[in-house]
């Protein structure tokens, strides 16, 4: 057994208590730099939310520079369409696999109007009927055909002015719009994107039927 006078005593205590306290400000500096790490973040991500928020606000569906994004059913989807068409001042060549949409044929016939020359390549199975919409937007004079050279022509997307590209999973139909999960992305001022689409658009469409 060991015995400590009171001198020892004494420095032991000091020692101890030097160390609790060098402990509990170690803790303490942690505690400090956690909250400031947890506070930085926090500010971060409501700055980004706020960002994404206003956006959103903003335009309806998501815009930053040159993309912008939506979703369906009931979420804009249509809208940035239907918006994307209506910019159109020279050509649009469009892909599509379902074509039931009237707003966005709406869209189609006001854009020719205003002198935009449009093609239209589709699905033959699913637009093969005198009734469809392929066939009346054909009927009013705009480029259309229908392409029977695959199991399913499931394309959906659009190229505009030659520099902007529309697609996504999104049909032009009443189902993308009011009843399906989709997703659309629009990209603007691309031409080597828009590019790539456009020669596979105008390949699709001239191996394709007139209707």
């Amino acid at each position: 057994m060991m015995f400590y006078n009171k001198t020892q005593n004494k420095k032991h205590t000091n020692f101890i208590m030097q160390a609790v306290l060098m402990m509990l400000s170690s803790v303490s500096l942690i505690s400090t730099i956690s909250l400031s790490i947890f506070y930085s973040h926090k500010s971060y991500a409501n700055n980004f939310t706020q960002t994404i928020k206003n956006n959103i606000i903003s335009s309806n569906y998501y815009s930053n520079n040159n993309i912008d994004i939506a979703f369906s059913p009931n979420k804009n989807a249509l809208k940035l369409i239907i918006d994307t068409i209506n910019k159109a001042q020279n050509n649009i060549c469009m892909a599509s696999y379902s074509f039931t949409s009237k707003p966005i044929a709406n869209a189609l016939l006001n854009a020719k109007l205003r002198g935009v020359k449009i093609k239209i390549v589709a699905d033959y199975k699913s637009n093969k009927n005198s009734t469809t919409i392929i066939h009346y937007l054909a009927q009013n004079g705009i480029e259309a055909r229908l392409n029977q050279h695959y199991a399913i022509m499931h394309n959906k997307f659009m190229i505009i002015d030659n520099n902007t590209v529309e697609t996504g999973s999104f049909n032009y139909s009443v189902a993308a719009s009011s009843r399906n999960a989709e997703n659309i992305i629009v990209i603007h001022n691309n031409q080597d994107i828009a590019s790539q689409y456009l020669n596979q658009c105008l390949f699709l469409f001239n191996e394709s039927d007139p209707i």
